[in-house]
């Protein structure tokens, strides 16, 4: 029996068919949005939309696969809908944006499966979106996930200040003259179109977490809003980047792996600021001991 071919020969293959190139522009793109929207997601204490909105997406691409259409083009607009949906129950009707969120997600759940079970042939299919798989992603949906990545991106980037404040206090951000009801409906798209985009990547049953974690890694450091951008990024495109070559070299699931390498930095990082703190209260009791 011949030697397995060694991890270095198989990212060389996967590169010169086109495999890998497709994932890292895909995946590249996604990430940085992902790492600028989660700090304002988090901030806002409604982490779990990313997971509802998942939901939706789920059952927009079953309702693309009956139509035979693209679903990334059919996900968009209903994932956006559900979004601005659930901030309007929250505003509007009374509906706290937890429950929001978990009606519109159990819904489009409930929904899926429906639409699963008359659809009969594509099970498969729709499977596959539950736990992504980028190394699969064509080059339209690359073109297409880049495109609106930077997009994303670019809104998040002019607009980060009012969305900040708006974020940390509404009423203090309409005496700037600022609208925290309009900027709460960008911000809601904006999380729409990141999680449609995150689902090649990490499925719907993992994308929230895209969002969430590197986010949660950079606001331990406590570096202000802007390196707290920054560190977030950093940390989202080390994951994406280490979990594709690991991924590929040996054989694993690319979203489960770049979740858990997530999952592990903020570990890390959650232990050193720890430490950290520890230590400076010790040499603040030293200091208050010492004659």
């Amino acid at each position: 029996m011949s030697d397995p071919m060694p991890w270095i020969e198989v990212l060389r293959e996967a590169f010169r068919l086109g495999i890998l190139t497709s994932a890292l522009a895909a995946g590249l793109a996604v990430a940085v949005s992902c790492a600028l929207l989660g700090p304002l997601v988090v901030l806002r204490r409604e982490s779990m939309i990313g997971d509802g909105l998942a939901h939706v997406s789920l059952f927009s691409v079953a309702l693309a696969l009956i139509l035979g259409a693209s679903p990334l083009l059919v996900s968009i607009p209903l994932v956006v809908a559900a979004s601005l949906l659930i901030q309007r129950l929250d505003e509007r009707a009374g509906v706290r944006s937890d429950a929001a969120i978990g009606l519109v997600a159990a819904s489009s759940v409930a929904a899926a499966v429906v639409l699963a079970s008359l659809g009969g042939g594509f099970q498969v299919d729709l499977t596959s979106y539950l736990f992504g798989n980028i190394l699969m992603i064509s080059r339209t949906d690359v073109f297409l996930s880049a495109g609106l990545s930077i997009l994303v991106t670019a809104v998040i980037l002019a607009l980060r200040r009012p969305l900040l404040a708006a974020t940390h206090d509404p009423d203090f951000a309409q005496v700037l003259g600022l609208s925290p009801r309009r900027l709460r409906a960008i911000l809601s798209v904006l999380t729409a179109v990141t999680v449609v985009l995150g689902i090649r990547v990490a499925g719907t049953m993992l994308v929230s977490s895209l969002i969430v974690f590197p986010a949660l890694s950079a606001l331990q450091m406590r570096r202000g809003f802007t390196g707290t951008l920054g560190l977030s990024v950093l940390v989202s495109v080390a994951c994406l980047l280490s979990g594709l070559v690991l991924s590929v070299a040996l054989n694993l699931p690319t979203g489960a792996t770049i979740v858990l390498l997530n999952g592990g930095v903020f570990i890390l990082v959650l232990g050193g600021r720890a430490l950290s703190d520890r230590l400076a209260q010790r040499r603040e009791q030293e200091g208050a001991d010492a004659p």
